[in-house]
């Protein structure tokens, strides 16, 4: 019994070596130099500060188990393997908030395991076409992917979910449905939540006097489905918006420009591999804003159209993991403004970088625009005018921004997702919003639902500080 108590000791001290020689190999040869997870949403972990009162009161090693975690040179790639191996398996759970939901003509899932008949090895080329020909989704895809099943989707699966009594309808919250051979996000839409947004919104009327304050919810590609019992199943994104802009103080200026989006919609004005819309898309939602704020839109001929990259994978894998999402890619383009332009951003990670144009690092795609998201962003343009705006945004809002530097001498954007000290951003300013001529609320229509966007729609006007 000795021997065998010895033999499990030597192998318990070999596995705990084990185990901290790989600790610490991962320190010595890794580090994550990502300081976002564009996956979670959310900051990694940073190293904690080791204080006698953060050791003694265990807050050191929680945090720094947090920041192992976070740090460990294989969690991507754990991370990814799970999500293949359920995409092999077409495991398709509502519960998880970035799960790729598809959806077949069979309740058996395994029938889908065929991907040449699901998703286009030869995407780009059709992209391309999409492109040029103006057209958004080719006949193609159509015959290669197989019809969703709407019996599949069954309310009192999902009753979470169901918010029946405020919209009529439900939706998958956080998730993608592939239809015609292309993904579309499925978000969220409940009245009793949207209505907090609208209110926390309502409540900067008060310090605007002298300010045109605008509202605009911008609607995602899924609204614009020519299938009537999915939009159904999914929500009318049209009746959502009105019912949310209803909601809107009538001193607020309400920018609803799904009707301008949906007279575009056979063109390349979203993306397939991304959910934001193109810089053709933002373009259509610039015009929109410009005939509601009195401002006189120019001709997208009056832009300078460049190719930014053509190997563009967006958002879709990125934040599914889903191994079935990883040959869809896009052409970015973008309209470059004739105005000249400076730009200052202040990153999640605290660096403050500089920039000659509002378009940058092309290779990014979507990303290019305003250099994707940061805290804080300032541009100070050459366009003839006095006009200042002031915008809240989340990153549908990076696409218009471009557009908008030819009518306001600057522009300052402001990003609540990232920046949890507004105070300290505006002290950097050394301005109050109240000096802006104009004040742009946007972001795309779901948004308004998530339930911390009232607070931080409150933080970015300030309104927490005054009343």
């Amino acid at each position: 019994m000795k021997d065998l108590s010895k033999i499990t000791n030597n192998c318990a001290r070999i596995i705990m070596v084990f185990f901290i020689a790989v600790i610490g190999l991962n320190f010595l040869i890794y580090r994550n130099n990502k300081l976002v997870s564009i996956r979670e949403k959310r900051e990694y972990k940073k190293i904690p500060t080791l204080t006698y009162e953060n050791l003694t009161g265990g807050k050191f090693a929680k945090e720094f188990e947090e920041y192992l975690i976070d740090n460990f040179f294989i969690r991507d790639f754990s991370i990814d393997l799970t999500k293949s191996i359920k995409s092999a398996l077409s495991i398709n759970t509502y519960e998880l908030e970035d799960s790729l939901i598809f959806l077949g003509d069979s309740k058996n899932f395994f029938d889908l395991e065929d991907t040449e008949d699901n998703t286009s090895t030869d995407i780009l080329d059709k992209i391309n076409s999409v492109y040029k020909n103006q057209n958004a989704i080719p006949d193609e895809f159509a015959s290669k992917t197989k019809y969703i099943n709407l019996n599949l989707f069954a309310p009192d699966e999902v009753t979470e979910q169901n918010v029946g009594k405020d919209v009529n309808s439900f939706s998958l919250q956080g998730s993608y449905v592939l239809y015609k051979g292309v993904p579309y996000f499925a978000g969220y839409a409940s009245k009793s939540n949207y209505s907090k947004t609208a209110n926390s919104i309502n409540k900067y009327v008060q310090f605007s006097k002298n300010q045109k304050v605008a509202v605009m919810p911008v609607p995602t590609k899924s609204a614009f489905i020519e299938d009537k019992k999915l939009i159904e199943t999914l929500g009318d994104q049209k009746e959502f918006i009105k019912s949310f802009l209803d909601m809107i103080d009538d001193s607020i200026i309400k920018i609803n420009c799904y009707d301008e989006l949906y007279s575009h919609k056979d063109e390349y004005i979203y993306y397939i591999s991304d959910h934001h819309w193109t810089a053709l898309g933002a373009y259509y939602g610039y015009r929109e804003y410009c005939k509601m704020m009195g401002l006189i839109p120019h001709d997208l001929s009056y832009f300078k159209e460049k190719l930014l990259t053509d190997n563009f994978v967006g958002t879709v894998y990125e934040s599914t993991g889903d191994i079935r999402t990883k040959d869809f890619k896009d052409v970015a383009y973008a309209y470059f403004p004739a105005t000249k332009s400076k730009m200052k951003t202040l990153t999640v990670g605290d660096k403050i970088l500089k920039f000659d144009s509002t378009i940058v690092n092309y290779e990014k795609g979507y990303a290019a625009f305003i250099n994707g998201d940061a805290k804080l962003v300032v541009i100070d343009t050459e366009a003839k005018t006095d006009k200042t705006l002031y915008v809240v945004k989340e990153s549908f809002a990076n696409g218009i921004i471009p557009y908008l530097t030819e009518h306001y001498r600057r522009i300052v954007v402001f990003d609540p997702r990232y920046s949890y000290s507004f105070d300290w951003c505006m002290e950097m300013l050394g301005e109050k919003i109240e000096k802006y001529d104009d004040v742009l609320i946007l972001c795309n229509f779901y948004s308004t639902n998530y339930t911390n966007w009232p607070a931080q729609i409150e933080r970015a006007l300030g309104i927490v500080n005054k009343e």
